[in-house]
């Protein structure tokens, strides 16, 4: 079952033995496209290292699908390295597979399923 938001998402991106931990469960996200209240879900990936290390995210369709976007806006396949990633989710179903890009770490691939809130 897909997370229905009370508030916006925030997932921490950190390193830990060498390896990119991301959020409380790897990064996988399944969510409704809007919080409970109606609103635009809001997801934030932020470095919560000190120092704040830079990471990239790189996107693509998990499956053969026309759909794979979850996101508000054009397809950002690779974003620049910065210490925090704002995007605002689409209500509309949606598979993205995404990469978390640390530079001298194993890159973290994680899944993005987006439902649509009826």
């Amino acid at each position: 079952m897909a997370l229905l938001a009370e508030q916006n998402l925030v997932i921490k991106v950190t390193v830990e033995n060498g390896k990119i931990k991301c959020g409380d469960v790897g990064g996988n996200l399944k969510v409704k496209g809007k919080k409970a209240d109606n609103s635009p879900l809001l997801v934030t990936w932020v470095s919560d290292d000190s120092p704040q290390r830079p990471f990239r995210l790189k996107f693509g369709p998990l499956y053969e699908a026309s759909n794979w976007w979850p996101f508000q806006g054009t397809a950002v396949p690779e974003t620049d390295p910065l210490v925090s990633h704002p995007f605002t989710v689409n209500n509309d179903d949606a598979d993205c597979k995404y990469s978390v890009v640390i530079a001298g770490v194993p890159e973290l691939d994680p899944v993005i399923i987006v439902e649509k809130k009826p």
